[in-house]
């Protein structure tokens, strides 16, 4: 079997996919993209405001929000 080459688009299919900030799927740089296994494969929510580290910045759906209410 061949393995696809790691800049491959495999869009909502790859494990680095983000609807938001990586609509392609692509892989960083130095990563390899693989698809992830949809039986097993589960994305959690709530894991972004644990890793941002308290580092302030709006997250892509309080962006959203924030925009909708006419705040930026």
């Amino acid at each position: 079997m061949t393995e696809k080459p790691n800049h491959e688009e495999l869009g909502s299919k790859s494990i680095f996919y983000d609807p938001e900030w990586n609509p392609k799927g692509l892989a960083p740089p130095g990563f390899k993209n693989v698809a992830y296994n949809p039986a097993t494969f589960t994305r959690k929510q709530s894991s972004l405001q644990r890793h941002m580290l308290g580092i302030n910045a709006d997250l892509p759906e309080e962006k959203k929000r924030m925009n909708k209410n006419g705040r930026e």
